[in-house]
């Protein structure tokens, strides 16, 4: 069993005590210390108000959303819908990017280059119904973002 490791954000080798646990990484740890992690999510929560906002109690008991959302980074702009709520529809891309398993190749690469804390969530408009959502995030995409990350159109 090893006794220590190196950290991938401050290099430094430390404790394996140091580590959270990650059940997918081949030594079940994550690639970060826990003091790092801290960091990283601080950082994250203080330059991010929507998903620091959505996890106030307040904002959780409202009802679901449709909403179209887009994902600014330094390489350009991702536009999607959802109808899940927002909360959940950022965890779900946040979870896929941790796993390097995000179905969009560009966002996935960029996540891997520059790290979470270089995305920035933003809410473009709220939707009434459900046979809206995919119409409008069209539009988003091609009247605003026509150089957009997507690498397909809305369905």
């Amino acid at each position: 069993m090893i006794k220590n490791k190196k950290c991938t954000k401050c290099y430094e080798v430390k404790s394996v005590d140091l580590f959270g646990k990650d059940k997918y990484s081949g030594d079940k740890l994550t690639c970060q210390c826990k003091g790092c992690k801290a960091e990283v999510s601080r950082s994250y929560r203080a330059n991010n108000k929507l998903t620091s906002s959505m996890n106030d109690k307040r904002c959780r008991d409202k009802e679901v959303e449709r909403v179209i959302y887009s994902i600014k980074t330094s390489q350009g702009v991702y536009v999607g819908s959802t109808k899940a709520g927002l909360r959940r529809r950022i965890g779900q891309h946040t979870s896929n990017l941790n796993l390097n398993k995000h179905t969009n190749p560009l966002l996935q690469s960029i996540y891997n280059s520059y790290g979470l804390e270089s995305f920035e969530f933003n809410v473009l408009e709220r939707v009434s119904n459900d046979l809206n959502l995919i119409t409008r995030e069209q539009y988003w995409i091609d009247t605003y973002f026509a150089n957009s990350l997507n690498i397909n159109k809305a369905n």
